[in-house]
């Protein structure tokens, strides 16, 4: 596993954002761990996010795109004030795209922590 190569994901960033990154890669000979240090950063940042908009964990590896705006992708999610709800899957552009549907009944997506 330690050989094969990582995956990637391509996101889109504000052009001050995307400027610092580039600034930081290209001081990696200065920190040999940049790497290493910015996918923990990540990592924790997205696992924040998860938490914060109650999107099951992984539910990315099964998302699919949103029919009613084409361009949200659809998660799992809960009620916000009801952890007991039945999961559903909401759109990723809520509130702009409202779009919901019924997640199957014999699912059990729970959050991992």
């Amino acid at each position: 596993m330690a050989n094969q190569p990582k995956k990637g994901v391509q996101i889109t960033l504000p052009k001050s954002l995307a400027e610092r990154f580039s600034f930081l890669r290209r001081l990696k000979h200065r920190a040999p761990n940049l790497n290493r240090d910015m996918e923990k950063l990540v990592e924790e940042f997205v696992s924040s996010m998860e938490d914060k908009l109650r999107i099951d964990k992984d539910s990315w590896r099964r998302s699919k795109s949103c029919p009613k705006c084409s361009t949200g992708v659809l998660f799992i999610k809960r009620k916000k004030n009801d952890p007991s709800a039945r999961p559903f899957y909401g759109c990723s552009h809520f509130p702009e795209c409202r779009h919901t549907e019924n997640a199957p009944e014999q699912t059990n997506h729970r959050k991992k922590k």
